[in-house]
């Protein structure tokens, strides 16, 4: 999905505090006039996997508010990870 959709698709829902499929269906239909159920699904999939919205029930989701969990990682580990790699290569 393209990251100007998703912007717009943000800016849409973000002041609701929820919506259902049909409206993400309307959405999506000024962009893809004639989109189909299974394609709806993959885009909802995608805007859920990419922790844009979350499933409040069946049918019924918001945009989240949380980021995605990004841990820190310590110079240790990333100076192990190339070590490792430089030996793969061997």
């Amino acid at each position: 999905m393209m990251k100007f959709i998703e912007n717009k698709f943000i800016a849409e829902f973000k002041s609701r505090d929820f919506f259902t499929r049909i409206d993400i269906r309307n959405f999506f239909e000024n962009y893809e006039p004639d989109i189909k159920d299974g394609t709806l699904g993959w885009r909802i999939y995608e805007l859920n996997h990419k922790n844009i919205i979350k499933s409040v029930k069946r049918g019924l989701y918001t945009i989240s508010s949380q980021k995605g969990y990004i841990p820190a990682v310590s110079r240790k580990y990333l100076n192990w990870v190339k070590k490792f790699k430089r030996d793969m290569r061997k």
